[in-house]
């Protein structure tokens, strides 16, 4: 990557273009390879940069905590703040940024769809880099946005929690990477739809956030 390439007067000058490696341990034996695509690099540690800037003159939106932190950070870059509803419960992580950030978090907002910030973003990226994958694996709002890439799409199905935090772990302790359960669930599914497919293909997924924000979750106690 040419490194003036992430030159910028400002944060949200430097979001993307993300480096993309290909994971050498977490693959399934006599599958196809996995390529993950480190959106968790961006300015607020998550893929939700691609999103935040164009939504920060929404008014008060609904939106996951890694959104609200986003929507938090662009709105600061730009010299003014933000409110938020939360639509999951933050970690202990989460809710400290939001407020070092100073994002109001408020009870009730509207639901914004960021489908097109993703297409004019992330999704513009994809289709630059697609040439050789056989197929791309995301959560189904990203999904949507990498329409144009070229390869098939697929949207990672859920999974239970404790499946997304066991790869995750896995990914923290085989690849040295650190990210959150989203991305654990994301790489499960790619891991299971290259199980399928032969050695010389190529699967794409995501590092969707850091780990760093989970570090208190994941000594919660989980049924």
């Amino acid at each position: 990557m040419d490194a003036a390439a992430r030159r910028g007067d400002c944060l949200l000058d430097v979001i993307g273009p993300t480096p993309v490696v290909r994971l050498q341990r977490v693959r399934p034996e006599g599958g196809a390879q996995i390529w993950l695509k480190l959106e968790h690099l961006n300015p607020s540690g998550s893929v939700e940069d691609r999103a935040g800037a164009s939504l920060v003159d929404a008014g008060p939106i609904r939106a996951s905590p890694d959104r609200a932190i986003a929507v938090a950070l662009a709105a600061r870059v730009r010299g003014t703040t933000c409110a938020v509803a939360l639509s999951a419960k933050p970690t202990h992580e989460q809710r400290e940024m939001l407020n070092l950030l100073g994002a109001q978090v408020v009870q009730e907002a509207p639901t914004v769809d960021a489908t097109d910030a993703f297409r004019k973003t992330l999704g513009k990226e994809v289709a630059g880099w697609a040439e050789g994958l056989s197929l791309i694996v995301a959560p189904a709002e990203l999904a949507a946005a990498l329409d144009q890439a070229g390869v098939p799409v697929l949207a990672a199905p859920d999974v239970p929690a404790a499946e997304a935090t066991a790869m995750a772990s896995r990914l923290a302790r085989e690849e040295g990477l650190l990210v959150g359960p989203s991305t654990g669930a994301s790489v499960l599914a790619a891991f299971r739809a290259a199980a399928t497919r032969a050695p010389s293909e190529a699967v794409l997924a995501f590092a969707l956030d850091s780990g760093e924000r989970y570090f208190s979750a994941s000594m919660e106690p989980r049924g």
